[in-house]
């Protein structure tokens, strides 16, 4: 079974040109976008499965509280902000640092991909999704 996973970056901030040549270093610009800045970051939230805020230190970050609206798996990290997740049930808190954020990521994919096992995951079938939200 492929499973392709597409990562939607919308921050943009001092990084971005780095991010944007690992990106191309790793030849994974088919699954991985930047779409800049959002106005109204819903419709993508909305259409996602899953969401993942893995940051070194957090406040209390307000995406978090959008994906809890929309009803949202959440992963996160264990910073401050994951206190906004206390309450929800639909969450995965790992350690932070890289090997948790992978072993966590990885298992939740496996359960998601045994839960969906007769559901294949496309390139074709995500492009066309997020180029229909975009309205293009």
């Amino acid at each position: 079974m492929d499973l392709c996973i597409k990562y939607i970056w919308s921050a943009i901030g001092p990084l971005e040109n780095k991010l944007r040549e690992l990106i191309s270093n790793l030849s994974v610009e088919n699954t991985f976008i930047i779409l800049g800045k959002k106005s109204n970051p819903f419709p993508y939230m909305k259409k996602c499965k899953y969401f993942l805020l893995a940051s070194y230190y957090e406040g209390l970050p307000t995406v978090l509280t959008e994906a809890k609206i929309l009803n949202k798996y959440i992963f996160a990290t264990d910073t401050a902000g994951a206190e906004a997740l206390d309450d929800y049930i639909n969450k995965t808190i790992v350690n932070n640092n890289e090997l948790a954020i992978y072993e966590g990521m990885k298992s939740l994919i496996t359960n998601a991909l045994s839960s969906n096992s007769n559901y294949i995951y496309t390139n074709e079938d995500i492009l066309d999704k997020i180029i229909n939200l975009l309205g293009e």
